[in-house]
């Protein structure tokens, strides 16, 4: 897959034959030792790891080696752990053994002074000369899920599936991999790149571009050192998959943050924006923004325009989800003729006869059959392009009322677990309406708790989202990517 040599061949990081934890620890409390058991946890294969800590026999039950030299077997990788001035020489034992990558968590380089920069460019020299690569330094390891390769300094182990995520802040990426995992979302690989030092973010997109396993890829840049390179890269990416991007360091205050984190040079917003409009670039504000569109290109088809179809059992909820989505650039057209004759036959004479379709609390208590009937109705308008359903799920919210009862408390009991069983018999039948190829967005105002129900949702491909705005917001980003798509096919 990647004969071109214009692409940094990254299989070896990913798919690594055998994989060496230097400054491995028994005391989980060191970084060394929470990478070296989060790596067994992860479930990579304990006869391909090896520890190595020149003070200790056995690390959680595997055997020590004083030096990677002395491993008797192949070493693709090597995680690094050890503290900033022993670097060097770890280093040249691993160009000895011809290691072929490195990931060096270790921090104390270019982002804390001038002689940090020097001893980050001297190792750097010391691994390229010897045919060896670098991630990092001052980063929190990476991911390879087909593999089970878990190498973080963290447990956020995260589920296996097509996103990727190169990220500058280690913690960023690996929050966004735990709560996207909680939300139905599946990751393939992960890098905390840190200080960039050999191998760059773009580097990493390149990869992910050809990557099969990559179906989304996820970006958290704080600067870039070659913007054209970027740009070239990005708009390659683009055309092939969705490339989400948040950006940090748009603020005279944020670069300065940036610059002592990870040493990168920032830039200003509008730049920033420029760049990224050019590039068919999915913009994120922050973290959360980031896991919903993520949500929305990994779970959804691609809507063929912005016609909007609501359905809700409340009328409220359904204007504040007409004015967000008008608010994004969508609209809400009428419904066809034979829609609407349809819907006069199914519902209440009292209900909207419009889009948004309000049908009225009467219209869905006893027959949830008739809820997924009336969004199947709206689905296949042909002036519909997408829908927010408005899903009255409420068996979470309502379980937090029980700590506040006693004499009265098994009667809610009883009528929890009888909502609990038909709304869990509810949203089976409901993951039907993805046979008809369009995205289908569940909204709940009552955000979402601990919720089986919404987490069967989300597992089956119905992202669901506890705000107007938020799913506006992604349909939105998902109809500019369309159009983006659509533009550099016609060039």
């Amino acid at each position: 897959m990647y004969n071109d040599k214009s692409y940094l061949d990254l299989n070896p990081l990913f798919n690594p034959e055998g994989i060496a934890i230097i400054g491995a620890s028994n005391n989980p409390g060191k970084v060394g030792g929470m990478t070296f058991l989060t790596t067994i946890i992860g479930g990579f294969s304990i006869n391909h790891l090896y520890p190595v800590n020149h003070n200790e026999e056995e690390i959680f039950g595997l055997k020590s080696y004083k030096n990677v030299k002395d491993i008797p077997y192949n070493v693709d990788l090597a995680i690094i752990c050890v503290p900033a001035f022993n670097v060097k020489d770890v280093i040249k034992d691993c160009v000895d053994k011809r290691v072929k990558f490195g990931v060096i968590i270790s921090a104390g380089f270019s982002e804390a002074d001038d002689d940090g920069r020097k001893m980050e460019k001297e190792i750097v020299r010391i691994a390229n000369n010897g045919g060896m690569r670098i991630i990092g330094p001052n980063c929190m390891g990476i991911s390879g899920s087909k593999v089970h390769l878990h190498a973080l300094m963290n447990m956020l182990i995260p589920k296996e599936g097509g996103i990727s995520i190169v990220s500058q802040s280690g913690t960023l990426g690996s929050l966004t991999m735990a709560t996207g995992s909680i939300e139905g979302l599946g990751f393939s690989k992960f890098v905390s790149s840190g200080n960039e030092a050999d191998i760059h973010t773009e580097d990493l997109i390149e990869y992910f571009t050809e990557d099969e396993d990559t179906k989304v890829i996820l970006a958290f840049i704080e600067g870039l050192r070659d913007g054209k390179r970027f740009l070239n890269t990005a708009k390659k990416a683009s055309e092939k998959k969705p490339f989400i991007v948040i950006k940090g360091g748009i603020t005279e205050e944020g670069a300065k943050a940036a610059s002592s984190h990870t040493g990168s040079m920032a830039g200003s917003s509008s730049v920033y924006n420029a760049l990224f409009k050019q590039t068919g670039i999915i913009t994120a504000i922050d973290g959360d923004d980031l896991v919903n569109l993520a949500k929305g290109f990994y779970m959804l088809p691609l809507p063929k325009g912005r016609n909007i179809g609501i359905v809700s059992a409340w009328g409220g909820i359904g204007v504040l989800t007409a004015d967000a989505c008008a608010k994004e650039g969508l609209k809400i057209p009428s419904l066809s003729k034979k829609t609407m004759d349809s819907l006069n036959k199914l519902l209440p004479p009292f209900w909207s006869r419009q889009n948004p379709v309000d049908m009225t609390a009467a219209g869905i208590y006893g027959s949830w059959d008739l809820f997924i009937e009336i969004n199947r109705l709206v689905l296949t308008d042909d002036n519909i392009d997408a829908v927010v359903c408005m899903i009255p799920l409420f068996t979470s919210i309502f379980k937090t009322v029980l700590d506040r009862m006693e004499d009265t408390r098994h009667y809610a009991e009883s009528m929890i677990d009888f909502m609990e069983d038909t709304e869990s018999e509810f949203v089976k039948n409901f993951v039907g309406l993805k046979e008809y190829k369009k995205p289908l967005v569940a909204l709940n105002i009552s955000r979402r708790l601990e919720s089986k129900s919404v987490t069967y949702l989300e597992e089956n491909g119905i992202p669901f989202y506890s705000s107007s705005m938020d799913a506006a917001h992604v349909l939105s980003k998902m109809v500019q990517y369309k159009e983006y798509l659509d533009r550099s096919n016609e060039e």
